[in-house]
């Protein structure tokens, strides 16, 4: 989207749920893994570097945990040590 331009837009009060678990069940063992790290691989090769440096996710939170965990690094505040 960005390299057209565009970008996202916030619309506070606009609640939405995702349940693609529903649907395509588990993906802990057998095929459905073997899909789960296929996309993962696609995604990965497709979006490469952009998937660390995505401006939309939290610095506080850890990218090596999948559970919103806080990262080491400690806490940033965007503008806090501006001059």
């Amino acid at each position: 989207m960005t390299a057209h331009g565009l970008g996202n837009l916030l619309v506070p009060g606009v609640q939405m749920e995702h349940h693609e678990s529903l649907s395509r069940g588990s993906d802990v063992s057998g095929e459905k893994a073997d899909r789960l790290a296929e996309e993962s691989r696609v995604m990965r090769t497709r979006w490469g570097e952009r998937l660390n440096t995505d401006p939309y996710y939290n610095p506080n939170l850890s990218r090596a945990r999948e559970d919103l965990a806080l990262a080491d690094h400690g806490l940033h505040i965007a503008g806090a040590l501006d001059g």
